[in-house]
């Protein structure tokens, strides 16, 4: 019913392969939670006709916040994975009572601008740069929010339904895993602001020992190289991150871009250097590997007329032969780690029902 507009009894059971009184006592608990609707009969082959099901794709919503330094992404998808709503605003991360109590009622007033009540809602996810506690209800620490010991978000005094906290590299992953056509197994890059990632085996995020799996960002591609966030030298963040572009349009990605396709040569010399560095991690991660790399995030957005370019870049490197292609770019910009968040909420939602 999620990937189909209608359906009826008799399909559902055949695709299925469950019996037609089994099928009966299902849509009609859906029916009666109000998840399907009846919207007449289909076209009869001779038999009586049988009533055609629809799925009321917004009777079940999900909330996803994404937390950058100096932003917040707000968006809610529906039973379908479509964005319903979706909203970034300027706010700048503090670590202070003020600011969660800002966060919530910014919330507060994005839920209500849309129209979105609190009951329809099955969870809430809040993505950020950072590694996040195993059970997902704070933040152990982060380097670009200048975070040495653990913080629990005070924004969760409010809601009554499922919420947790993830990696903002994981939760863009994730917005990748339930799309419709990706492989079973691949490597997601994150360039926005901060460079993360995750690496997906038989449709299942790699965690690793510590939450740590995916900090891509800090994998050393230059000993002694450009300083990082975190202080130290030569990591693929400092040479690919969005920052990196951005820093020289006026702080903004969208803007390099843009002058960038007017011929802009200064430019154009900063972009090949940044594409040498990506096309060299990529490499890296695909031999090491040996799974598709799926590229993301602010940069990710804007990379399709020059992805050609990074293949080319990339195939110096690689000493195999091959034929097939293993570089992708993802279907989300900007909102990828409030999508993915809200997602798995939605995911879960549907394997209980």
């Amino acid at each position: 019913m999620i990937r189909r507009d209608t359906a009826t009894k008799p399909e559902i059971a055949a695709a299925l392969q469950l019996s037609l009184p089994t099928v009966g006592l299902i849509v009609g608990e859906l029916l009666e939670a109000g998840l399907l609707c009846e919207i007449g009969m289909q076209a009869s082959n001779g038999g009586r006709p049988a009533i055609a099901l629809q799925l009321i794709e917004n009777a079940r919503l999900s909330l996803g916040i994404d937390i950058t330094k100096n932003h917040v992404y707000f968006v809610v998808v529906n039973l379908r994975g479509e964005i319903i709503a979706g909203e970034r605003q300027e706010y700048e991360f503090a670590n202070l009572l003020t600011y969660y109590h800002g966060l919530v009622q910014r919330k507060r007033e994005f839920l209500k601008k849309y129209g979105i009540e609190n009951d329809s809602l099955v969870g809430q996810s809040c993505s950020m740069p950072g590694i996040v506690s195993k059970n997902q209800r704070w933040l152990e620490y982060s380097h670009i929010f200048e975070l040495k010991t653990p913080m629990r978000l005070n924004i969760s005094k409010d809601i009554q339904y499922p919420y947790m906290f993830v990696n903002d590299g994981t939760a863009c992953c994730m917005a990748e895993c339930y799309s419709e056509n990706m492989p079973d197994s691949f490597v997601y890059v994150m360039l926005s602001n901060t460079v993360g990632g995750s690496m997906v085996i038989d449709k299942k995020i790699v965690e690793g020992k510590n939450i740590r799996g995916g900090e891509i960002g800090h994998i050393c591609l230059v000993p002694g190289g450009k300083k990082c966030y975190c202080g130290r030298r030569g990591h693929f963040d400092a040479y690919c991150s969005a920052r990196v572009l951005a820093e020289q349009a006026g702080g903004r990605v969208e803007t390099f871009f843009a002058r960038l396709e007017e011929g802009d040569s200064r430019l154009a010399e900063v972009f090949d250097e940044y594409l040498d560095m990506l096309a060299l991690m990529v490499y890296n991660l695909h031999i090491f590997t040996d799974l598709d790399i799926v590229i993301g995030g602010y940069v990710g957005s804007y990379l399709a007329p020059y992805l050609s370019q990074l293949k080319e870049k990339i195939i110096r490197h690689n000493i195999f032969d091959e034929s097939k292609e293993f570089v992708f770019l993802s279907r989300y910009r900007e909102e990828a780690a409030a999508v993915g968040g809200a997602l798995h909420f939605i995911e879960q939602f549907i394997e209980k029902l």
